[in-house]
């Protein structure tokens, strides 16, 4: 009983921020805000792909993705 006592305590302090505080707190993004012109020319891509896998003629094409990613708060980025 006591050691589900002590488990519940650490869990509630650790809630707290008694042991630490988020890598968020400390850390800001390094690099400033996409432009609006930046966004506009991704949406623009975006669409001009979709546009070429809609009429079929991207059928055989092989995409890749990073499906790992930190952000710039990661301690490890």
């Amino acid at each position: 009983m006591g050691l589900l006592a002590a488990a519940t305590l650490a869990v509630a302090l650790a809630g707290l921020g008694r042991f630490g505080r988020p890598d968020s707190m400390d850390f800001a993004p390094a690099s400033p805000p996409r432009s609006a012109e930046s966004v506009a020319r991704a949406a623009a891509l975006q669409e001009k792909a979709l546009a070429g896998e809609r009429s079929g003629e991207a059928a055989n094409q092989i995409l890749f993705g990073d499906l790992h990613v930190h952000t710039t708060i990661s301690f490890d980025a």
